[in-house]
């Protein structure tokens, strides 16, 4: 059986675009002038991210873990147990027992939620990574993030949120470019743009590990 597209009505080729769309990520960074480390063993948080559901948020773990790794970075989540009984470790004792170099602090600052499932439609980021020798904020970026259409998988929503902010860091020379054997280019996953440098800290800004402190939740 033959459909004609020109057959069909409007509006449900619209709704079936829609759901054919893919997940998209769009990345803009800044990064601190003269800073030329590259990542080493960093202890990640994703804050704001309870709307996207506890499988997503799993995904997200393991792939993040597995995407540096591949890069060679060392990769550990902080935990925050909001209905724990007990004081929960410090993020920043959390850092020091891992014994990371860097922290990269994810926030979701806005997010659009599909009325009917309850589920993130687009989001926003702002990440933040942090060099905790040095005690300063050395790289900075604002994320844009769409969900895709309803054939979009979460493993595929995570993969792209993953990817781009890994090509981001990359791309700053912050991050090792992903092995060539996995079939990836570095800077397809998402839309990067590099904006300028990072100012000097300013004196009177808060420094040391307290700037990166989370709230035990």
């Amino acid at each position: 059986m033959t459909i004609r597209v020109g057959s069909l009505p409007a509006a449900p080729i619209a709704v079936l675009l829609l759901g054919c769309a893919c997940a998209r990520v769009n990345v803009e960074t800044s990064k601190r002038r003269g800073y030329e480390k590259k990542l080493d063993r960093t202890i990640v948080a994703f804050i704001g991210m309870e709307r996207f559901g506890d499988s997503y948020q799993q995904m997200l773990h393991e792939r993040t873990i597995a995407e540096f790794a591949k890069r060679g970075v060392a990769v550990a989540f902080a935990t925050f147990d909001r209905l724990s009984l007990d004081e929960t470790p410090s993020f920043d004792a959390q850092a020091k027992e891992f014994r990371a170099s860097t922290a990269l602090i994810v926030y979701r600052t806005e997010g659009t939620i599909d009325s009917l499932s309850g589920q993130i439609v687009n989001a926003e980021f702002d990440a933040q990574l942090f060099d905790l020798a040095l005690q300063k904020r050395v790289w900075r970026a604002a994320i844009r993030y769409g969900s895709g259409g309803g054939f979009t998988t979460d493993s595929q929503r995570v993969d792209k949120l993953v990817g781009g902010i890994a090509d981001a860091l990359a791309a700053d020379g912050l991050l090792a470019a992903a092995p060539a054997a996995q079939g990836r280019k570095p800077v397809a996953a998402a839309w990067i743009s590099a904006r300028r440098p990072l100012a000097p800290q300013a004196s009177g800004q808060a420094k040391g590990n307290a700037a990166v402190a989370l709230p035990n939740r």
